[in-house]
């Protein structure tokens, strides 16, 4: 890694994932920036080993990124977005209680 290479938050698959569908990238770009934002490579890394430029690697992650901001700003007043690691068979049950409380909260982020 150079010094003046930025590293990047992570993001999980989902999270990852759920910000792509807002974006209008080739598939091939976000398998790029798939392997900085979620698998954590290096983007210099991952241009060398693609013959990618990293500028196109960078315009990918800031389009996903971007995304991802817009996601978590749609969450109701009041609510943090969290990213938690769980066994497979309570995913249902955490995606359950996120869409319970928001048929709760009402629009300033408060339960009815």
């Amino acid at each position: 890694m150079t010094t003046s290479e930025t590293r990047f938050e992570r993001l999980t698959n989902d999270v990852f994932q759920r910000a792509v569908d807002r974006t209008r990238l080739s598939a091939a770009n976000v398998e790029l920036a798939r392997q900085v934002l979620v698998t954590g490579r290096s983007a210099y890394a991952v241009s060398r080993e693609t013959q990618v430029k990293p500028q196109v690697i960078y315009g990918a992650i800031k389009r996903i990124r971007a995304a991802h901001a817009k996601n978590q700003a749609e969450a109701p007043e009041g609510w943090v977005s969290v990213t938690v690691s769980v066994p497979s068979e309570l995913v249902p049950e955490v995606k359950g209680i996120e869409q319970r409380a928001k048929g709760s909260a009402d629009p300033h982020g408060q339960g009815r």
